[in-house]
């Protein structure tokens, strides 16, 4: 499939010789926040529930030279990929091996492996609660800045494709200004500006 992809990337798919697809996808970017910071609480749930990761796999391609590389390292059994049935999890393994890979392959069967070293290329998690950044902790405790919360609404259509409740939901992103980018801080007690910026990763 890399192959294949490659491929496409140097020949393109239509006379011009780019791939269609991702010209669109480049075209429409600036549509695409703004449809995003349109969407009710409970769609925007929704995207980022059932479809985020399919379209940051579209969205955040890598170069060209990046995909050559990792196809030679495959191709001399260097790098080896295992398609995964379930999420996995990663724990402490004892000497020689520091760490355990557990997960399930793609038949369901439980496998293992133990390595001595672990490369953690997942990037930042989305929630910045969790990021282990001494910066970020200071951040959060300081009470400078907004963590995004919102209100689902009771759209049965919608809620059935999701395992919540109607209620209030925190999902840890920040609350930026989407026209410029910069983080909102907290409004003074007294202050009468109010909000007129959704939340946006």
């Amino acid at each position: 499939m890399l192959k294949e992809s490659i491929s496409l990337a140097k020949k393109g798919d239509n006379p011009h010789e780019d791939i269609l697809w991702q010209t669109i996808l480049s075209q429409v970017t600036p549509l695409l926040k703004l449809s995003y910071l349109n969407l009710s609480a409970s769609e925007r749930l929704l995207f980022e529930t059932k479809f985020k990761s399919v379209f940051m796999t579209y969205a955040t391609v890598i170069p060209l030279l990046n995909a050559e590389k990792i196809y030679a390292l495959m191709e001399s059994c260097v790098l080896i990929v295992k398609k995964l049935q379930t999420s996995y999890q990663l724990k402490t393994a004892s000497n020689p091996y520091h760490f355990k890979f557990c997960y399930q392959d793609d038949t369901g069967k439980e496998r293992s492996c133990n390595h001595h070293f672990v490369g953690d290329a997942r990037g930042q998690s989305v929630s910045y609660q969790t990021n282990p950044s001494k910066l970020a902790r200071n951040i959060l405790s300081s009470g400078l800045i907004h963590l995004e919360e919102y209100q689902t609404s009771n759209d049965e259509k919608l809620l059935k494709n999701l395992p919540i409740e109607p209620g209030k939901i925190r999902n840890g992103g920040l609350w930026i200004n989407p026209k410029t980018h910069q983080v909102i801080k907290k409004q003074e007690p007294n202050s009468h500006v109010q909000k007129k910026y959704l939340p946006w990763e």
